[in-house]
């Protein structure tokens, strides 16, 4: 295995990672709320109801967006502590294979753990219902590369 990668590490960092965007986001939001209480109603009331109405579009996609880092934060909190329940087979696991480093847990994408890549992806992606069907040494194709799974946890 390589040096520094274990789920801890791995999971400590996507947590991380979340919880940055959480605060950025609310920040963004707190931002429009001030713009929206600070917008005047100008003697041209289309333009104010033109920039209130593109201050409420941006808002409310951000609450899309923080509504989805949320949920993302809680499947990373609940394969930090699964319970008595457990998590999904597919869940949390940390896959070394011929081609890369591979976590299943959120659709996070590359991050960087002393100098090697790891991909954190959705265990319901394409990749990632791939992977839960492997074992150790099994080999599968995708997107006409081929895989070997050379540890699987």
């Amino acid at each position: 295995m390589e040096k520094g990668i274990s789920k801890d590490n791995i999971l400590a960092l996507c947590l991380s990672k979340i919880e940055d965007k959480i605060h950025r986001l609310q920040e963004e939001i707190s931002g429009l709320q001030k713009a929206k209480e600070e917008e005047t109603k100008s003697s041209a009331g289309d333009k104010y109801e033109t920039g209130m109405a593109m201050i409420q579009l941006e808002e409310a996609k951000l609450n899309r967006q923080l509504e989805q880092a949320r949920k993302e934060n809680q499947v990373l909190l609940q394969i930090q502590d699964p319970g008595p329940a457990g998590l999904p087979k597919s869940l949390g696991r940390l896959y070394h294979t011929s081609s890369g480093v591979f976590f299943t847990a959120i659709g996070l994408g590359a991050i960087s753990i002393d100098g090697t890549s790891v991909f954190v992806l959705s265990p319901g992606s394409p990749m990632g219902q791939l992977l839960a069907q492997q074992s150790e040494g099994s080999s599968f194709q995708f997107n006409g590369k081929s895989f070997q799974v050379n540890i699987c946890e």
